[in-house]
């Protein structure tokens, strides 16, 4: 299955999950700090992806950190968070984090990303970004620079 077709069938999934809210301002309560994420990264330069397998802790109600694994034609890591504009069940969101491959070597990267989550449940979310990567030692299958799209999804208990 392909990066772009695994991320539908996750929206799909998602979507048909989802009990939709009258009032996309009003804020969804979470049932835990803590939760389990999965997000396929595109590399829009190279036409390749990634699936990011990890978790996430709020850290408080508009701040998130996230470590996982990246997983791929290329393995490796990341360790980021989101800054969340507000807390309605729609969330823009401001991301940044530290990506890792290793390709002959660490490749290490910063990446920066705007976006919004859905909180479709108090279970559930649905993310959608558009970042933008830079490798300071790029090589081979990675770019220096490159727009990366994500689109994921967040489970909580």
């Amino acid at each position: 299955m392909t990066g772009t077709a695994l991320a539908l069938a996750m929206c799909a999934f998602a979507a048909s999950a989802a009990v939709v809210h009258a009032d996309p301002a009003a804020p969804v309560a979470i049932s835990s700090r803590f939760g389990g994420v999965v997000d396929v990264v595109s590399d829009v330069e190279l036409r390749g992806a990634a699936v990011m397998v990890g978790g996430a802790v709020d850290v408080t109600d508009d701040v998130e950190a996230q470590v996982g694994a990246m997983l791929g034609p290329t393995f490796g890591g990341y360790l980021g968070g989101q800054y969340y504009v507000t807390r309605g069940s729609l969330r823009p969101l401001f991301a940044a984090g530290a990506p890792i491959f290793f390709l002959s070597g660490p490749r290490v990267g910063l990446r920066g990303a705007v976006g919004i989550e859905w909180r479709a449940t108090p279970h559930l979310a649905v993310t959608a970004q558009l970042g933008l990567e830079h490798y300071f030692n790029a090589n081979g299958d990675i770019a220096d620079t490159t727009l990366t799209p994500i689109v994921g999804v967040t489970g909580r208990l």
